[in-house]
């Protein structure tokens, strides 16, 4: 019996430890300290749309109600498509007439949450804030990976809503910022004895 249990034991610390690497490897590219942030709240009754799938997709999934990816890239979409658990977890193939989907706009409206982290270079992440700025809930929280590399982007949403930085870096070890934007700014949250203009 000792011999058996040793054995399994030891097969169960060995399971342990690839899932743990695996789990590593679906971590996202957004810095630990927003991760560490981020994974304290509550999200398993919320809708997430990420624009910019991966990984990263099936580690949403397990934290949110519902994960409705979007990605530019065929290669990235098959491999995801094979991967993804179908019954909360949605993933779809852009193009650059994305923002003339009434599908993707529907989304957009009706997310609890969105995170930014596409390839900047097929369409500009500030196209995407913008467009989710002014089609969003009015209770959203918006991410934005690599803010810092992203100023556009991020100038655009700094303006319309209170930001949390997490600057530090990620599990390719880069050095970057990830930003949460999730308060609207509005008149009501400044001091109407002062003149702003």
């Amino acid at each position: 019996f000792r011999t058996w249990y040793c054995w399994k034991t030891i097969q169960h610390s060995r399971s342990c430890t690839l899932l743990c690497e695996i789990e590593k490897l679906m971590i996202p590219l957004l810095t630990y300290e927003f991760l560490d942030y981020f994974n304290k709240l509550s999200l398993n009754d919320k809708i997430l749309v990420e624009i910019g799938a991966g990984d990263s997709t099936l580690y949403w999934a397990k934290r949110f109600k519902k994960v409705i990816s979007y990605e530019h890239d065929p290669e990235y979409y098959n491999d995801l498509l094979q991967k993804i658990d179908h019954q909360n977890t949605e993933i779809n193939l852009f193009n650059k007439d994305i923002f003339k989907d009434p599908v993707f706009l529907k989304n957009i409206g009706s997310a609890d949450c969105i995170i930014i982290d596409n390839n900047p270079n097929y369409i500009p992440r500030d196209a995407f804030a913008l467009f989710i700025r002014n089609n969003s809930k009015s209770d959203v929280a918006i991410v934005l990976d690599n803010s810092t590399w992203n100023l556009k982007a991020y100038s655009d949403l700094v303006n319309n809503f209170f930001v949390k930085d997490f600057p530090g870096t990620n599990r390719l070890k880069e050095i970057t910022v990830t930003s949460l934007f999730n308060v609207r700014r509005e008149m009501k949250y400044y001091n109407p004895k002062i003149n702003y203009a």
